[in-house]
């Protein structure tokens, strides 16, 4: 999620595409389905791992490091886009599916669908 929120940062900021990076939504939506994941997403772990990632990252990549306000993905512009942002995601996802996934990929809105569902969580 840090990956893909940076890179919509960027893609706000710099009108820098997303590439090859729109393919972290169809590996987030796999996720997703694995009982394993909200578990996670309902501990304590989730904190500490994105604190972890968040002291790491801002050691070491202070000037290319982006973070959603308060850590949480549920403020996520990558994640939650505004409407202006929406098109142009799901473009980009919908193009590296083509070019990725051998059979069948979830339809952008049912990415957005499932992130949604777990708002709450993230």
């Amino acid at each position: 999620m840090f990956a893909i929120h940076s890179k919509v940062e960027l893609l706000k900021r710099d009108k820098q595409p997303l590439g090859s990076y729109a393919r972290h939504y169809y590996d987030l939506f796999q996720l997703s389905e694995k009982s394993e994941v909200g578990i996670m997403l309902r501990s304590s772990e989730y904190a500490a791992i994105k604190a972890d990632y968040d002291l790491i990252s801002r050691a070491h990549f202070p000037g290319s490091y982006f973070f959603p306000e308060g850590l949480s993905f549920a403020h996520s512009d990558a994640l939650f886009p505004p409407p202006e942002l929406e098109g142009v995601i799901g473009q980009e996802y919908e193009a590296q599916c083509r070019l990725l996934c051998y059979g069948s990929y979830p339809s952008w809105e049912k990415v957005r669908t499932r992130f949604l569902d777990l708002r709450g969580l993230l």
